[in-house]
């Protein structure tokens, strides 16, 4: 259920961060056309555009770093003691904020929890 949360919390956070690279590259498109004097129908479309444009090469950047984290939880989930022996540190760490988290479940052999 922990990591259902934090999986939650994760995509908020990615979509921010593609929203703010859309209104980056919009006050970049922005900036763009006035700096070239453009009427300001074509002002506007470009900021729209550059919007757009960042917004979706963001998401392409994000999208990856989304399937990333969903894949962590559901190894750890799935095979706590092949991470552990993959990667030691990155176990300790998951280990150790789950204790914190859940301190009365405990992992069975079989990777499933039990309280």
């Amino acid at each position: 259920m922990d990591a259902l949360i934090n999986d939650s919390l994760v995509s908020p956070v990615l979509n921010l961060g593609c929203v703010i690279g859309g209104l980056l590259t919009a006050v970049a498109g922005y900036f763009l056309a006035v700096s070239y004097d453009m009427p300001d129908m074509w002002v506007w479309i470009l900021a729209l555009v550059g919007f757009i444009i960042g917004l979706v090469f963001v998401s392409l950047m994000m999208t990856v770093v989304d399937s990333c984290v969903a894949t962590i939880f559901v190894c750890y989930a799935e095979e706590p003691q092949a991470l552990a022996s993959h990667n030691p540190e990155l176990y300790n760490l998951l280990q150790s904020t789950y204790n914190v988290v859940a301190p009365n479940v405990t992992t069975r052999a079989d990777g499933f929890s039990r309280v």
